[in-house]
C-alpha cells in the first residue's frame, strides 16, 4: 500500500513510518522538519521511503492523490506548546486538518491521531461513550480536528493516552520519559504534588535500581507525609550505617525522593556510594565530616 504519514518526522511518526516500511509498504513522510533531519536519517536504509518537506497548512491534492491511507499526526502536541502558541495551535491542529481533508477524494482512508485529553478530568475509566469535556486549548483543537475527520468517510480516530518510550526523535516533556531520564541521570525524582507521595514507591525491578539499594519502607511514608502537611518539603538524603535521614528543605517547595536508594555496606564493610549526596560531597572538603578523606570526595563515611 502507498501510505502518507503527516508529521512523520516526529516522536510517533518516525516509529510508525519504520513499522510500515518493515511490513513492505511504500511510505511518504510529510513534515516541516522544524527540528532538523537528523532523527529521520535512519529511514534512508529503506528503499520504499520518500520525504516531502511541507507545512500541513500548505498541503496540496498532488501530495495526497497517489496514496491509499493517510495517517494524520501533524500538529502542535501537548498543553504547554499549545498555550504558548495559541494561534498556531488553532491554525495547524484545526486548519491544517481541514486543508488535508479538502485534498482527499474519498478513496483514501483517513487515520486521525486524537487524544484522551478531550475527556477532561473524569476520574474514571473512559470509553467512547464518556462525555467530552475538553479543558485545554490542546484538547479543544484536537477534538475539533477529530470532528472534522469523522465527517469524512472512510475515517477512524484514535484517542491516544500518554505515549512513552525510546524513539529516534525523543520527547523529554512526557512524564514517563522525564522520570526515567532523571532516575537514571540524577538518581532522584522531583514531585511537585505532595499527594503523589501517597502512592506506592517505585520497585527496584521497575526502575533498575542498583544491587544493594533498598526501596522506601512503609514506615518512611507517614513521617514524610507529616512533614509535608506541616509545609516542610523534604529531601531524602544518604544514610550512614543503618539510619535513613529526612532533611527539611525550606528553600524549595518540592519533594525529592531518592531512586538510587539508600546505600548499604558491602560484605567487606566498605560503604557503597550514595549518589543522592554526590553534589554536596563534591563541594565539601575531603576532610569534612560528611565525606571521607579518600581520594574520591563522593565516598561517604560509614
Amino acid at each position: 500500500m502507498n501510505i502518507l504519514v503527516t508529521g512523520g518526522a516526529g516522536y510517533k511518526g518516525l516509529k510508525l513510518a519504520e513499522a510500515l516500511l518493515e511490513r513492505g509498504h511504500r511510505v511518504t513522510v510529510l513534515d516541516n522538519f522544524m527540528y532538523g533531519y537528523d532523527a529521520a536519517l535512519f529511514l534512508f536504509r529503506y528503499p520504499l521511503v520518500s520525504f516531502v518537506k511541507k507545512d500541513i497548512r500548505n498541503i496540496e491534492k498532488a501530495d495526497v492523490a497517489d496514496h491509499d491511507v493517510v495517517f494524520h499526526l501533524a500538529g502542535i502536541s501537548g498543553y504547554p506548546a499549545c498555550e504558548a502558541n495559541a494561534h498556531s495551535a488553532q491554525a495547524i491542529n484545526v486548519g491544517g486538518t481541514e486543508k488535508l481533508l479538502s485534498c482527499m477524494d474519498g478513496r483514501q482512508l483517513m487515520v486521525y491521531a486524537s487524544t484522551t485529553s478531550i475527556y477532561g478530568q473524569v476520574g474514571t475509566l473512559c470509553t467512547e461513550d464518556t462525555p467530552i469535556q475538553p479543558a485545554s486549548l490542546y484538547a479543544i483543537t484536537k477534538y475539533e480536528g477529530e470532528k472534522l475527520s469523522c465527517q469524512y468517510s472512510p475515517s477512524v480516530a484514535f484517542r491516544f493516552a500518554t505515549i512513552y518510550g525510546v524513539a529516534p526523535k525523543m520527547r523529554w516533556d512526557l512524564m514517563p520519559n522525564d522520570f526515567v531520564m532523571r532516575a537514571v541521570q540524577e538518581r532522584s525524582l522531583v514531585l511537585f504534588d505532595s499527594r503523589a507521595c501517597d502512592v506506592s514507591p517505585p520497585r527496584r525491578r521497575d526502575c533498575g535500581l542498583p544491587d544493594g539499594a533498598r526501596e522506601l519502607r512503609p514506615d518512611d511514608r507517614p513521617r514524610l507525609q507529616r512533614r509535608l502537611r506541616a509545609g516542610q518539603p523534604l529531601e531524602a538524603s544518604a544514610r550512614r550505617g543503618n539510619q535513613k535521614q529526612w532533611t527539611s528543605r525550606s528553600s524549595t517547595r518540592r519533594c525529592r525522593i531518592s531512586t538510587s536508594a539508600i546505600s548499604s555496606s558491602t560484605s567487606t564493610g566498605s560503604p557503597r556510594w550514595a549518589s543522592c549526596r554526590e553534589r554536596r560531597c563534591r563541594k565539601a572538603s575531603r576532610n569534612s565530616s560528611g565525606c571521607s578523606g579518600s581520594s574520591d570526595p563522593r565516598r561517604l563515611t560509614g
